[in-house]
Formats: C-alpha cells, structure tokens, sequence
C-alpha cells in the first residue's frame, strides 16, 4: 500500500487512504483496504468502521483552526489530566 493518509469527510467519516497497516487501541490490527471509512461520530454499529449513522446524527464535521493538515504516524491519545 504506499504512504497513507488521513482526512475528516465533511460531516462524515475519517478516511483513510493506502494505510500500510491500521491497529486499534488494544494493538490489534485492523482490516484496512485502500480507501477504508473510519467512524468519527461514535454512533457505528460496525465500529470503528463507518456504516453510515452519521447521516441521521447529522454530526458537523469543522475542523480547528491551525490544525495541521496531512499529518501521518502514530497518534497516541492523551487524558485531560496526564502531564
């Protein structure tokens, strides 16, 4: 697959394009194919692929001001409360 990228749809889904290998939190890799939806509203039934429930959730997809754009690798989250 090549390098990969990661886009927010607008008011839809995370895709992500030609991942070389997707891994959810606990490490486990997932099935990734070259274009593969990402839920981002949390409200999937397939998740953490999109099966289309942000369209009756009606989720607004804006993006922060000063986000870096195009950025891939490894994102680790973080608590409020961590250092």
């Amino acid at each position: 697959m090549g390098n990969g990228k990661i886009k927010a749809a607008p008011n839809g889904p995370y895709l992500v394009e030609n991942a070389p290998r997707l891994e959810n939190s606990k490490g486990e890799t997932l099935e990734s194919k070259e274009m593969t939806a990402l839920c981002r509203c949390g409200r999937s039934e397939n998740k953490p692929y999109c099966d289309g429930a942000h369209a009756k959730v009606g989720i607004l997809g804006s993006t922060r001001e000063g986000r870096l754009e195009g950025r891939t690798g490894l994102l680790r989250g973080s608590r409020d409360n961590d250092p």
